[in-house]
């Protein structure tokens, strides 16, 4: 299968990233070669000054956003696809830890935000249509290839963002196997409940304001039994409590201090939405947007068995009945008997 897939995906996204190359001249033909070059701000910058944008147009915005978070037509490759070595001496690591483990070396810190931007251009090509439709034209399945590959990566973007040992996902159970998952488990369940759960100490501590964005969070200082504390950020809105999405570190003066050090003195987690013009993530609506609106699109990216059986499994594993939505209030507690 990863054979046949990888001339698949050669042609596919190679050729349907850049499909606005054959429709309208000199404009096109520079969104190509931006696309082609790695400038994905350029391509932004140039069509979402416009009012109104053609299938082409919308598919590029997808695709530069895809590329802006770190998932460009090369990193897709390396991404997806074995290297000789694996493939040669049958090493290949098809786990779901290893394929969350590649994403997040490419992914940039405002990965989930550009993925969820790039999940919307998708969305409007497709005007409507569900991926499991059985009147999907050839170019609408491409699409859903992209849109399933934002999804996945959404899924495993969050995920690392909740947790230091992402091997814990490739465990049959996941209870006590990861300090960190027990600790984000406490902190969505501290805030968006009001609940503290038996093994953890939860403390409020003072309100933070990042300057750049003019936004206040409480960190929230979150210990577990005999493991170190770990540090999660609260919002607080009209008496709705979520805790944000971050990466890495940083100081509240500026967003361009971001670093992978946590030892830094007056750094915090950092917010991935760094302006005050869009809403924050937060770790519950993105995993309950995509498990219930992304998996129908996961089956375009056969790519990996092991990766969309553990995340639809990871649903099924949430919620018993399949057929209705899930909520935040059914991973918090999915979260909540398995931590």
């Amino acid at each position: 299968m990863l054979k046949n897939f990888r001339y698949f995906i050669f042609v596919v996204i190679f050729l349907h990233l850049n499909s606005c190359s054959d429709a309208k001249g000199e404009d096109s033909l520079g969104i190509n070669y931006k696309l082609d070059h790695g400038d994905f701000i350029g391509v932004i910058n140039q069509l979402e000054e416009k009012s109104i944008l053609e299938v082409e147009e919308n598919t590029a915005l997808g695709a530069a956003y895809m590329g802006k978070a770190g998932l460009s037509f090369a990193s897709l490759i390396t991404i997806l696809i074995p290297d000789e070595v694996e493939r040669d001496t049958q090493n290949e690591d098809k786990s779901f830890s290893n394929f969350i483990k590649k994403l997040d070396e490419k992914t940039t810190s405002s990965a989930i935000l550009d993925l969820q931007t790039a999940a919307e251009y998708y969305l409007k090509v497709l005007r409507g249509k569900e991926c499991n439709s059985e009147f999907l034209s050839e170019f609408e399945q491409d699409i859903c290839l992209y849109y399933g590959i934002v999804n996945i990566s959404k899924a495993a973007s969050v995920l690392t963002t909740i947790t230091d040992d992402i091997t814990a996902f490739d465990n049959e159970e996941i209870e006590g196997s990861d300090p960190k998952l027990s600790a984000s488990s406490c902190a969505m369940l501290y805030a968006f409940k009001g609940r503290v759960q038996e093994e953890c100490i939860v403390e409020e501590k003072e309100p933070i304001f990042f300057i750049e964005s003019a936004r206040s969070y409480t960190p929230l200082k979150v210990t577990v039994g005999q493991n170190r504390p770990f540090t999660y950020l609260m919002e607080v809105k009209e008496n709705i409590k979520r805790i944000i999405v971050t990466k890495d570190y940083c100081n509240f003066q500026t967003f361009f201090s971001r670093t992978k050090d946590e030892n830094l003195p007056d750094f915090y987690p950092c917010p991935i939405v760094e302006t005050n013009s869009v809403e924050d993530i937060t770790n519950l609506t993105t995993l309950v947007d995509v498990l219930n609106s992304g998996l129908d699109s996961v089956s375009f990216v056969n790519v990996n068995d092991e990766v969309t059986d553990k995340i639809n499994e990871f649903r099924e594993n949430i919620i018993s009945d399949t057929t209705r939505k899930i909520n935040e209030n059914d991973i918090l507690n999915y979260l909540e008997d398995n931590n």
